[in-house]
């Protein structure tokens, strides 16, 4: 396991870690992306606060897949069971961990649609399709020139 981009590892997690040599902690790090590079799955367990929209929007375009709480994934317009799985309380997170670690499959499709959903809806060309939809359409005969050229 490997905790990365969090500045304060709770005392339980660092006491975990001392003993258990699997379990990796990297506080405030310069990228995250090499530690998703090697990730089989991320967990966002926040309970309140925000601020995770970019990062997992992040794990979802680097093809992994995400356990979130309600609270981590709220106003994402994503699905539980289609983008990522939801789990609010600690038993759920390790059921959906382990769904995800015993059933590749599972994890791969969560992958693929996640990704799927990000370059659709959240990437620059879809940034700017949306804006153009939203502006109004002038002809041609009404657009400004300058120096002889449409502008």
């Amino acid at each position: 396991m490997c905790e990365a981009g969090y500045p304060t590892p709770s005392p339980g997690t660092c006491e975990l870690a001392v003993r258990n040599p699997a379990i990796e902690l990297n506080c405030t790090v310069a990228q995250v992306r090499p530690y998703l590079e090697r990730a089989g799955f991320s967990v966002v367990p926040l309970r309140i606060g925000g601020g995770t929209w970019l990062k997992i929007h992040e794990m979802m375009t680097m093809g992994v897949p995400v356990v979130s709480t309600g609270i981590g994934a709220e106003g994402l317009p994503i699905r539980h069971g289609e983008h990522l799985l939801i789990a609010d309380t600690d038993t759920e997170q390790v059921s959906a961990i382990c769904a995800l670690v015993t059933h590749q499959a599972r994890a791969d499709l969560l992958a693929a649609n996640a990704l799927r959903h990000v370059r659709e809806h959240c990437s620059w060309d879809a940034a700017a399709e949306c804006f153009l939809a939203r502006c109004p359409r002038r002809s041609a005969a009404s657009q400004p020139y300058y120096a002889g050229q449409a502008v």
